[in-house]
């Protein structure tokens, strides 16, 4: 019993990794401008010559809602798909209170994901304009 509550006192500690990724829907080039302290974002190296179709913005999300934001730009308008995933397979993370350059989205939340159930939401985005997503996150605890 003591090893359990060890255990149970020790989660808080532990953490996850969580994953947005924005695919450009109408071919349109995605550039990361800037990301919140703890972030990394980038274009989807692997798409080589398609890389800039396919943002990705990872971050560590820990027991307690975090508040993370990042700014990209698309090269044209269109529409672009939100991926709201864990990192990897094992984890569980929730994202909760999305707002696009201010605005709450429809669903803002909160979403419980994995790596493989993820939560897919779509924005249009002006050509040219800088988008600011802002949305917490946190590991999720069962």
């Amino acid at each position: 019993m003591f090893r359990w509550l060890i255990l149970f006192a020790a989660l808080p500690l532990f953490g996850a990794d969580f994953r947005i990724d924005l695919q450009a829907l109408s071919n349109q080039g995605l550039v990361v401008k800037e990301v919140s302290p703890g972030l990394t974002g980038t274009q989807a190296e692997w798409l080589k010559g398609n890389k800039d179709r396919r943002l990705v913005v990872s971050g560590p999300a820990d027991s307690e809602w975090r508040e993370y934001t990042f700014t990209f730009l698309a090269k044209k308008g269109g529409k672009v798909q939100i991926n709201l995933m864990s990192s990897n397979k094992k984890d569980q993370v929730s994202f909760r209170n999305l707002k696009l350059s201010g605005k709450s989205l429809s669903e803002d939340g909160p979403f419980t994901v994995t790596h493989d159930d993820r939560k897919l939401l779509e924005i249009t985005c002006k050509k040219g304009e800088p988008a600011t997503l802002t949305f917490q996150a946190r590991y999720y605890l069962l």
